[in-house]
């Protein structure tokens, strides 16, 4: 189990800066693009018809990206006032447990978006005709993938080390 967690471990660890990269990058093109539409909105009095479009796709990409990353580090917002009153080895019962239910999760969430990914192929963003909406909803299989391989990372997580997270 423990070869298995550093595995898991060495994986999301290339899964962090990936994300992190991928999101920085998503934020920063979202910011060029806002001020750019502000601008040709305010000083030229001519908006771009594909800037709103395109600046809500990349926010989806980034909060899920980002959500992702939050499952695997224990940032996402949590009641754990059960968890800080209980015994050591029952916290790291209910971590094992909140990890399987993040993975039940994971598996349920990474089959319904390949679903809507499938029936909805042959839709192109209102705006810009010639890109498929799946550029933009391939961000949830994708998060599901990496929140699945960062849960089944926290059940791997040895127990002295899991009530911790």
């Amino acid at each position: 189990m423990k070869k298995l967690y550093a595995a898991l471990s060495k994986a999301c660890g290339g899964m962090d800066k990936i994300i992190l990269s991928l999101s920085g990058i998503c934020l920063g093109f979202l910011t060029v693009l806002i001020f750019v539409q502000v601008v040709c909105r305010y000083i030229f009095h001519n908006s771009l018809s594909w800037s709103e479009e395109i600046a809500r796709y990349l926010e989806v990409w980034i909060v899920f990206l980002c959500g992702s990353y939050a499952v695997g580090h224990g940032q996402h917002v949590a009641m754990d006032l059960l968890i800080t009153r209980v015994p050591a080895k029952i916290a790291v019962i209910l971590s094992k447990l909140h990890a399987c239910l993040f993975i039940v999760f994971s598996i349920f969430f990474l089959t319904y978006s390949v679903q809507f990914m499938v029936a909805e192929r042959s839709q192109s963003m209102a705006s810009l005709r010639w890109m498929p909406k799946n550029a933009a909803y391939l961000a949830l299989p994708l998060c599901a993938i990496s929140m699945l391989i960062y849960s089944l990372m926290l059940l791997c997580k040895p127990g002295e080390e899991a009530g911790a997270a």
